[in-house]
């Protein structure tokens, strides 16, 4: 798997604009960023959430689609 990591733009005059920032936040929510962080074997989009504590099985730290 590979992951990006890019930016979240709204246009402050965009047609949905509510509906743009709760899909946002409802990403960046901690609950949802600690099983992406997890997965990825990452950090979070989210600087209140902790690193990712989870290491895969027969791996070292590293994601599935990095693994030996």
């Amino acid at each position: 798997m590979i992951a990006e990591s890019g930016v979240f733009v709204v246009p402050s005059r965009a047609s949905s604009h509510d509906a743009a920032m709760a899909n946002a936040g409802a990403w960046l929510d901690p609950a949802v960023q600690r099983v992406w962080s997890d997965f990825l074997q990452d950090s979070s989009a989210n600087p209140r959430c902790a690193p990712a504590t989870r290491s895969w099985p027969g791996s070292s730290g590293t994601s599935p689609a990095t693994a030996a």
